[in-house]
């Protein structure tokens, strides 16, 4: 990559119903899994890979460390102001490109201990390592930005992730927090992506006293305090959009904060689009979220209504 360019990296995060259809044990973890490997971790978390005794199967596990609950369906992470967050959220969801939770091991409401939710394993890492895995492997072009992905493997990229975000807004769900970190790969040769990181995730509307997400991927309507809704995902699926195709931030001064004006590489952008998929993305990045598509919208629009599915068998609801 030209040392020009700004890069792609881990990003910064703003301040801050029951479900049957996955197990919740109250009971020792441990016993229940073996060959624990470290994978990630974050402030409020640490992943693991394990092996499920009973079945030899890999998982992820995600522990968080909790104080205390007070609601069976809720947990909050030791670090200070960090939000409650309900695992049920997903429970009853299963969808293709969504990362299914399995179980949750969790103590009792008011009882200390720590909190695991099992997930589904995903061997290809994250949307962003691949990303600069694949900037790495680019020669030095000379120019700002390196040669990013084909747009016919982007539009495949955004094609699965208009069908995640599609579904979840369906259900009610708003991720909140679309960008590479959160967009796991099965490790097909081919990106095949898994939507994760719904911990900030909400049922409905938020307001703009309830402020949440990455900065470099929130919309403006976020950014500004204003009440917001599932608009906000278009903006940040555009955002992952513009990732893919330049290998790095889209924003003109390599990041965005808030208060200050939004500048795009939009010149360098077009050039990498065909008219279609210029106009995809300006859909997508509208400020104005009244006139902002949806992904139900985006999806009927002939960059990728016409698309060819690199997984043709794959079945959407």
């Amino acid at each position: 990559m030209s040392s020009t360019s700004p890069s792609l990296s881990l990003s910064r995060t703003l301040n801050p119903g029951d479900s049957e259809e996955f197990e919740f044990v109250e009971t020792e973890f441990v016993n229940d899994f073996t060959d624990f490997k470290f994978l990630a971790a974050n402030a409020h978390c640490t992943v693991h890979s394990a092996v499920e005794c009973a079945t030899n199967k890999v998982y992820a596990v995600k522990t968080v460390v909790c104080p205390f609950r007070t609601h069976p369906n809720m947990y909050a992470s030791h670090v200070e102001g960090g939000m409650a967050k309900d695992f049920t959220l997903l429970g009853k969801v299963k969808h293709p490109h969504v990362l299914e939770i399995i179980a949750v091991y969790s103590p009792p409401p008011g009882m200390p201990g720590d909190t695991h939710l099992v997930f589904e394993f995903m061997p290809g890492g994250t949307l962003l390592e691949y990303l600069l895995n694949y900037a790495h492997e680019q020669p030095d072009n000379g120019l700002q930005f390196p040669e990013g992905l084909h747009e016919i493997a982007a539009r495949d990229i955004m094609f699965q992730l208009c069908q995640a975000l599609s579904y979840i807004h369906r259900l009610g769900i708003v991720h909140c927090n679309v960008k590479p970190e959160n967009i796991l790969l099965t490790g097909d040769e081919m990106p095949f992506i898994k939507l994760a990181g719904f911990g900030l995730a909400i049922k409905g509307a938020g307001n703009k006293r309830d402020v949440r997400g990455s900065m470099d991927y929130a919309a403006p309507e976020l950014l500004d305090h204003r009440d917001y809704d599932e608009h906000v995902d278009s903006w940040s699926a555009g955002i992952t959009m513009c990732n893919l195709l330049l290998l790095a931030s889209p924003h003109v001064s390599g990041h965005h904060n808030a208060g200050e004006p939004l500048e795009l590489e939009w010149d360098t952008l077009r050039e990498r689009l065909s008219e279609d998929g210029d106009k995809f993305l300006h859909a997508l990045l509208t400020e104005d979220p009244k006139d902002r598509w949806l992904p139900d919208e985006a999806l009927r629009h002939n960059w990728l209504f016409y698309h060819r599915q690199m997984y043709p068998n794959v079945v959407y609801k």
